[in-house]
């Protein structure tokens, strides 16, 4: 955005933070020649909004817990801000001081950051939370940010008085859920951390509720409008797009797909009955499209009223990146459906690297990426999912040695134990197979699975 000054705040607006159209703005601002940060809240239950944030702010400083001082509130009128922002009628915004730190969320993506200690100090944060009787409830990383080696919440709206220990319990194991599928402390650790007295058995259940929650909201939210996707509908036609991927050439694409891929630019990857796999570049980006052919007989009849493997895929990549699982990321997906006809285009991006069957060609290089196959199936069990066709060649070894994960059409989300324990039983036999005798020795004896 370019720079905007609003006369009655004495506030100039420098750059957007975080857009949520007809909710929220939050910007970046100089406000008395000091960086500040100011949110604006309109539209339906603004004041509402604008009064938790209030309400959070007051309560962490009340009880002497980092977070950002308020310098400012009150309302403005919308015909006040930037024209593109349509915002109209009475806002009501709120100025804090900008907190020097760096963000918790950027240091836990970082490649070497210490993810145990990071996640030891942010449990005991919860505790003193917890124990002073408040509670974060909008709580993921983002909202946290490290200061001089303690840590400060940066969002007031979701800090809320709770003196209940089963709310406590699910906070904490909601936040631990946050990590992903490759938590790096014990559920030991973490109650040692927590330092509040909980039974072990009882968190486990617990955590693993908090984490399938996650991963449920996700994969519907994904499959509707929300703030990384846009979902539309024409006719026959059905547009799931991720925002940020979204252009001119993929819009082009998404028009007339078969047209784009028998022109002679696409490169025919694998050729199938029921999918056909190509390489076509769209914004001077390599991707892959799926195309998902009609089946025949019932099966294809089936397909019309069901979901399908496509937009498992997608949504299950969703799902899987958020747990800090690598597969390549879901562009677009277009579900065509014509009678009892149906087609399905799947735009992802293009996996870098050699197929993992390629890269391990004797027992040095199994060696090598070992320690990545291992942390894919220790995710797995964390994250109690199943592949479905876990052979070598769905594995991609990048440049970086990490492994990559593709062809997500088979897989499950388990809800039952049982179910997960049968589907992972097959997913290893599957990974197993079809190797050399002797890396397959190697592996057998060398994974704990």
């Amino acid at each position: 955005m370019d720079k905007f000054f609003i006369e009655s705040l004495s506030l100039d607006l420098l750059e957007e933070v975080r857009v949520l159209p007809g909710k929220r703005y939050v910007c970046r601002a100089q406000h008395s020649q000091k960086e500040v940060f100011v949110k604006f809240f309109y539209g339906k239950n603004a004041e509402r909004y604008f009064s938790r944030e209030k309400e959070g702010l007051a309560l962490l400083a009340n009880n002497n817990f980092l977070g950002p001082n308020l310098i400012q509130d009150g309302t403005i009128e919308g015909a006040l801000l930037p024209d593109d922002w349509e915002l109209y009628g009475k806002a009501f915004y709120i100025i804090t001081e900008k907190i020097e730190g760096q963000s918790l969320l950027d240091l836990w993506q970082e490649e070497d950051s210490d993810k145990n200690a990071l996640l030891q100090k942010l449990v005991v944060q919860l505790s003193h939370y917890h124990k002073s009787g408040i509670m974060q409830t909008d709580i993921h990383f983002g909202n946290f940010i490290i200061v001089e080696g303690q840590i400060a919440c940066l969002d007031g709206d979701g800090v809320k008085k709770s003196k209940s220990q089963l709310k406590h319990l699910e906070n904490l194991a909601l936040m631990c859920a946050q990590a992903g599928f490759y938590c790096p402390l014990s559920n030991e650790e973490i109650l040692s951390a927590y330092a509040i007295p909980v039974q072990e058995e009882q968190f486990a259940k617990v955590f693993h509720e908090r984490r399938r929650w996650r991963v449920e909201r996700l994969l519907l939210k994904v499959q509707r409008n929300c703030t990384a996707v846009s979902v539309r509908s024409k006719k026959t036609d059905t547009f799931y797009i991720n925002k940020k991927w979204d252009s001119g050439d993929l819009q082009d694409f998404l028009k007339a797909p078969d047209q784009a891929l028998e022109d002679g630019s696409a490169k025919m990857l694998k050729s199938g009955n029921t999918c056909t796999v190509y390489q076509i570049e769209i914004n001077d980006e390599p991707m892959v499209i799926k195309r998902y052919n009609p089946r025949k007989g019932l099966k294809g009849k089936m397909d019309v009223l069901r979901a399908g493997r496509s937009k498992t895929c997608w949504s299950h990549s969703f799902a899987m990146r958020d747990n800090f699982l690598s597969t390549p990321e879901s562009v677009a997906l277009l579900i065509r459906k014509e009678g009892v006809k149906r087609r399905d285009w799947l735009v992802t991006r293009m996996a870098e690297g050699d197929l993992l069957s390629d890269y391990v060609q004797d027992l040095s290089m199994a060696e090598k990426v070992l320690s990545e196959v291992q942390s894919f199936f220790d995710a797995m069990k964390q994250g109690r999912f199943s592949h479905g066709d876990c052979k070598a060649t769905n594995f991609i070894v990048n440049p970086d040695g990490k492994l990559q994960i593709i062809d997500l059409d088979s897989s499950i989300f388990h809800k039952c134990g049982t179910s997960f324990e049968k589907a992972y039983k097959k997913d290893k036999a599957r990974f197993l197979r079809n190797w050399p005798d002797d890396i397959k020795k190697f592996f057998t004896e060398k994974l704990v699975f």
